[in-house]
């Protein structure tokens, strides 16, 4: 409280003892006493006028006046604010216990849904390219076992194909046809068998599988003419995997289900709920910028109040290196890694090698967990 007694004030015109109080703070007056109080005697006052002293607490300085009454000596009177005393929201002894509890398993939206994408695939790239289509095919399937065997009581499977799943022939107006060790003929009819056994291999250990697919830039059909993105080899060999399934016998299918997703067709991402987390699927060529061009990108759709707008997700292929952001509390961008050894053209042009393979993860309340590369 301080030395009140140093705190005199002239005497006033008259002391109106009481208490204004809003719930939260306010401000008492003592009632007229000839001898000052202690900090102890303020709980009494306190109590005198209702408030609890182990809620409330005198705050600041203390305004003391003091005057003569005749034939009764010098009285005083204490105005002061009052406000409640911080509240403490846990016991400490209940905190130190709770941490040798066991921990509370983590509780998913709809289940643990595994996602797995792969992304710049290159079905077709040379070993003088960095890759050559046996490595890159044994790369795809161990990377895919590997994922669905790391990952136990997953409710489903969110397969991503996030573009470049073949080398194909238009990238740099052609100047990589020499590098293939496919024909393109070869190339598509590889990546639709890879994309079948994906298929079959999941749904033999899961009954939920989502599929999505979006266009790439090697998968271009030509670029000789402006053509609707859609118009793309990505799409076609998912199609035709979609197709083929769509042909078994019904009763070898019954207990599974799977959904294939396709951007609309003048679109270059796809956006989908899958197991309660929002996912925006998009071949990194639509921006600049692995990361600084993946926030614009989805800045400007969110701004424009877009479907993307309502992913937790962003994943993003094209740029051949793993990278993953927490952009802001509830959104994460992820850019996938290529299955290649290296890109020879890129490491001759700037010393530059990144770890590739495929990525799986799970997703808990919309955020991405247990990341792996495979």
């Amino acid at each position: 409280m301080g030395d009140v007694d140093k705190m005199m004030s002239a005497p006033p015109k008259g002391v109106v003892p009481g208490v204004v109080m809003d719930g939260v703070e306010g401000v008492v007056t003592s009632p007229p006493r000839t001898t000052p109080p202690s900090e102890d005697d303020w709980g009494h006052v306190l109590e005198a006028f209702g408030l609890d002293p182990e809620k409330y607490s005198v705050e600041g300085p203390v305004r003391h006046s003091a005057w003569e009454v005749p034939g009764h000596g010098v009285q005083h009177a204490y105005r002061a604010k009052v406000v409640l005393r911080p509240q403490h929201n846990s016991d400490i002894e209940d905190l130190l216990d709770s941490i040798y509890l066991d921990p509370v398993d983590n509780v998913t939206r709809d289940g643990n849904w595994l996602t797995i994408v792969l992304s710049d695939t290159h079905i077709g790239k040379s070993v003088e390219a960095g890759a050559g289509t046996g490595y890159l095919i044994g790369r795809w399937k161990t990377g895919v076992i590997k994922a669905l065997e790391h990952h136990e009581n997953i409710s489903g499977v969110n397969l991503v194909f996030a573009g470049d799943l073949i080398e194909g022939y238009t990238s740099q107006d052609g100047k990589m046809i020499a590098e293939c060790d496919l024909t393109l003929a070869e190339q598509l009819r590889t990546c639709q068998h890879l994309v079948s056994w994906t298929v079959q291999e999941i749904l033999s250990r899961v009954d939920d599988l989502v599929v999505s697919v979006v266009p790439g830039n090697h998968g271009e059909t030509t670029r000789k003419q402006s053509r609707p993105m859609s118009d793309n080899y990505d799409i076609m060999i998912v199609s035709a995997v979609q197709d083929a399934f769509s042909m078994v016998d019904p009763s070898m299918m019954v207990g599974k289900n799977v959904r294939w997703l396709y951007p609309d067709r003048t679109r270059g991402s796809v956006t989908y709920d899958c197991g309660g987390t929002v996912f925006t699927i998009v071949h990194g060529h639509l921006f600049k910028g692995q990361i600084s061009g993946a926030e614009k990108w989805w800045s400007g759709h969110i701004a424009n109040d877009s479907e993307e707008a309502q992913a937790d997700i962003l994943i993003s292929g094209h740029f051949h290196n793993f990278h993953i952001e927490s952009w802001t509390a509830k959104r994460w961008i992820i850019s996938a890694p290529a299955l290649e050894k290296e890109s020879t053209w890129f490491r001759n042009r700037t010393g530059a090698t990144s770890y590739g393979g495929v990525l799986s993860f799970i997703t808990v309340d919309g955020a991405p967990r247990n990341i792996n590369i495979f």
